[in-house]
């Protein structure tokens, strides 16, 4: 298996967001940038059919988005092991990376490395490539995601609100 189309390119922007967060908050340079370029690994070991069929409001629930992470961590610790990567810090970025898609589980973890590391991940979802990306895998519905209402004005100002600071970062302006 290979992973899924994008997914290097996806993972470079995740890791610029990633220094540039590291600019402006707290948090660990060597946990966030190897978890930032491991993330998304485990795609590559997993068959994301149920993922890509989903509809976006399912996509949480596919059984191929809990294995990528799963499979994912095995991966990152084998070549952070092979490596030669300090102990104490392989273990932090494999209990990230086994439940980054989870932010929820991420930010119970109380480490701003963490949350720093869904941060990047998350904001390329809402970046002009990623939206291009994701509706050609999608169709239209990628943005509404079954939701209506109030929720959908909300995700339209969130969406906004991301792509502004998108924009900052490549800038280099800071942000606020």
């Amino acid at each position: 298996m290979r992973g899924r189309g994008g997914d290097w390119e996806h993972t470079l922007r995740a890791v610029e967001y990633g220094r540039y967060l590291l600019r402006h908050e707290e948090g660990e340079e060597e946990i966030i940038i190897p978890a930032l370029y491991a993330h998304d690994i485990g795609w590559s070991s997993v068959s994301f059919d149920d993922f890509r069929e989903a509809s976006p409001g399912r996509k949480s629930k596919a059984v191929s988005l809990s294995l990528h992470m799963k499979y994912g961590a095995v991966l990152a610790r084998e070549i952070l092991e092979d490596l030669g990567f300090h102990p104490q810090k392989t273990h932090t970025i494999v209990s990230i990376i086994a439940i980054h898609d989870e932010p929820d589980k991420v930010f119970a973890m109380k480490d701003p490395s963490a949350t720093l590391i869904v941060e990047a991940d998350r904001m390329d979802r809402y970046g002009p490539e990623s939206i291009s990306r994701f509706t050609a895998m999608d169709g239209e519905d990628y943005l509404r995601g079954g939701i209506s209402g109030k929720k959908r004005r909300h995700t339209c100002v969130r969406q906004q609100r991301i792509q502004c600071l998108i924009s900052k970062i490549r800038q280099g302006q800071p942000y606020s």
